[in-house]
């Protein structure tokens, strides 16, 4: 299968796999494809009422990581497997994507406060914090599509 999707990794990449933080990878521009329909299956996942709230927003970052993982796998690299690097992950992806800082940043502390928070302070989640996470998820699905108009072809 040819790779039409692989893309040359940036210079940030580029440092963090001589870093060994990120590996390259074999790429397949089928599993690129599926990191991209993983993301939209979870962020539509995510609006479903028949989900309690908090479970619905655990299933919405779930998008937003693997939207973040394809980004990065689309220049044929993937994380070691280091503890914090869902953060990292998330943290390029999101920067590759273009998404305004104070987004990023959102998405960085929810991401912080669910791995953090007690049973009570997830049970505390409702319907518009998932519906907030949920449209920063479909946006960052459209700023992909703008810089990876490829991957949605």
């Amino acid at each position: 299968m040819e790779n039409t999707l692989l893309r040359r990794p940036t210079r940030e990449l580029d440092l963090l796999a001589w870093s060994r933080q990120l590996k390259t990878v074999a790429f397949n521009d089928l599993r690129a494809v599926r990191f991209l329909s993983n993301a939209i299956f979870s962020l539509r996942e995510a609006r479903s009422p028949q989900r309690a709230p908090s479970g619905r927003y655990v299933i919405a970052h779930d998008g937003i990581y693997s939207l973040c993982l394809g980004s990065m796998y689309l220049h044929g690299l993937l994380p070691v497997g280091k503890e914090g690097q869902k953060e990292l992950v998330v943290q390029l992806g999101l920067d590759m994507l273009k998404v305004p800082t104070p987004t990023r940043n959102l998405v960085l502390a929810s991401r912080k406060l669910l791995v953090t928070t007690t049973t009570e302070a997830i049970d505390s989640i409702d319907d518009n914090d998932v519906r907030d996470l949920t449209h920063i998820g479909q946006l960052c699905i459209d700023r992909a599509r703008r810089v990876y108009p490829d991957w949605f072809g």
